[in-house]
């Protein structure tokens, strides 16, 4: 009776032992070791990104003005318009990340992002300029900002992922005191047709190889609904403190940096999820347009 028993016992801790050697496999130290290389990867790119585009605006505004002989709040206008496009592509765009991966993507949009400040250096009418603008820089933004890289940290990290996501946070967040002062340094050295170029160029020489290179899709996961929903309460309820302390602070940075700078940046976090499960956290337009939703993930 207690061998049959005993047997009985450990046939019913069989399942959840075999979940647990699962689990180790996916999250293996290799694995991990490997996601925190695409943190410090999409850092240093999404650094670039924002510092190229949101945060160079700024410093072209009155330039720009200056040399087409446009009013400053039409330039406005045309970033806001961009901004707009990207978080309208923001659906689709999920629907591509999920189908063919960020790797594909996230490349094409730096070099679109790199070819376009090339465009705009070159421009010679407003019109050029408003149209390079939007549909130029618009789908680039919509391509490799946060909503793009957000989604490659949740595929890699299970556990950790809300410290991945409060590193990648921090990260970017660099681009303003990095690019806001080296704009305005650059802009009366070299005037704002050879900064955008020098910009342009960084895209090409640095995010496009990145991207293109170390860019890869995790290891295909097993028990996806066991996985997805243990994920979305890592998430949302935390492993612990840590990470709903990142999910919260996320949060609350871009409504404090919304309400301070009274200007809006497409910061949605846009995770795949199954098939088209998206949400949308943070803001997204200057006029006052907010949208928040639930993060999900693949």
């Amino acid at each position: 009776m207690s061998n049959t028993a005993g047997k009985r016992k450990a046939s019913s801790l069989q399942p959840f032992s075999d979940n647990s050697r699962r689990e180790k496999r996916l999250f293996s130290p290799r694995h991990a070791s490997y996601g925190w290389v695409l943190v410090s990867v999409l850092g240093l790119t999404t650094i670039l990104s924002y510092g190229t585009t949101q945060y160079l605006f700024g410093t072209l505004v009155i330039p720009v003005s200056d040399t087409f002989h446009w009013n400053r709040a039409s330039v406005s206008i045309v970033y806001s318009v961009s901004l707009l496009l990207a978080g309208l592509l923001g659906v689709p765009v999920g629907y591509l990340v999920d189908r063919y991966g960020a790797r594909l993507l996230m490349t094409l949009g730096s070099l679109l992002g790199g070819l376009t400040l090339f465009g705009l250096a070159s421009a010679h009418a407003a019109w050029q300029f408003a149209l390079l603008w939007v549909g130029g820089m618009g789908v680039a933004m919509a391509l490799f900002l946060y909503p793009v890289t957000f989604t490659v940290i949740t595929i890699w990290f299970g556990q950790g992922r809300g410290k991945a996501f409060a590193v990648l946070t921090f990260l970017g967040g660099l681009a303003s005191p990095i690019f806001f002062p080296l704009a305005g340094a650059l802009l009366p050295i070299m005037g704002w047709r050879s900064m955008l170029f020098l910009f342009g160029g960084l895209h090409l020489v640095i995010s496009v190889p990145l991207h293109g290179l170390l860019l890869r899709r995790a290891p295909p996961r097993k028990e996806p609904q066991r996985e997805h929903e243990q994920q979305t309460h890592s998430l949302l309820y935390g492993e612990g403190v840590p990470a709903r302390q990142a999910f919260f602070a996320f949060l609350a940075f871009h409504l404090a940096r919304c309400e301070k700078k009274e200007r809006a940046e497409p910061s949605a976090v846009l995770m795949a999820a199954r098939r088209n499960m998206a949400g949308m956290l943070g803001s997204i337009s200057e006029s006052g347009m907010m949208g928040s939703g639930l993060s999900a993930v693949r």
